[in-house]
């Protein structure tokens, strides 16, 4: 592919985990791709879950450098570009986590990207880190799923995975969040070659 890439984002919120927030400022900085569109969906629902209260128990004694999963306003960062250019997609990424109508897979030539989490015992889990430790898994999975016209439930395209420190959610989420904040870019780098 000679021309940039053409991307657009789906986003449920303006308000997006700080991991999600931190590959936006990626995506941005890259030289291979133009993000043409961003588009957002609707309202985010509040987490008020036990995982809350775990997380915040976990942040008071082990003191995280970053927390993946603290909310950041990105509407500053991606304003500019929130009205959809002329043409078609290459790519559009979906940085949320509901599922998604059947439209945006007709949006980009190259399908509809997400990023899913699982382990070797259960399908894609929300928040990972947390069950992971509960059933004493070795490690967690990070995965680019690709769905389009073609395949509605996906196929895989790039995963990694992470070590789960047994003692902590919060240090567990920033080991495997690091990896997927990689992983996009470095997928949409192979798509350009």
């Amino acid at each position: 592919m000679d021309d940039p890439i053409r991307l657009g984002l789906l986003l449920d919120s303006w308000t997006i985990e700080t991991w999600k927030f931190r590959l936006v400022q990626k995506l941005l900085c890259l030289n291979f791709l133009n993000l043409v569109s961003v588009e957002v969906r609707g309202k985010r629902k509040k987490n008020t879950s036990i995982l809350s209260l775990h997380r915040k128990i976990d942040k008071k004694i082990f003191k995280p450098s970053v927390d993946p999963m603290e909310m950041q306003d990105a509407q500053s960062l991606l304003e500019d570009i929130s009205l959809q250019e002329e043409g078609e997609l290459d790519v559009l990424i979906y940085l949320g986590d509901d599922e998604v109508d059947e439209t945006y897979l007709e949006k980009a030539t190259f399908g509809l990207w997400s990023m899913i989490h699982f382990n070797k015992t259960s399908g894609p889990i929300p928040m990972p880190g947390y069950r992971e430790i509960l059933r004493k898994d070795p490690h967690a999975v990070s995965a680019i799923l690709v769905r389009d016209k073609g395949n509605l439930k996906g196929r895989i395209i790039q995963k990694s995975w992470s070590r789960i420190d047994a003692k902590s959610i919060t240090r567990t989420q920033e080991m495997i969040y690091a990896k997927s904040i990689s992983l996009i870019p470095r997928s949409l780098e192979a798509l350009h070659e």
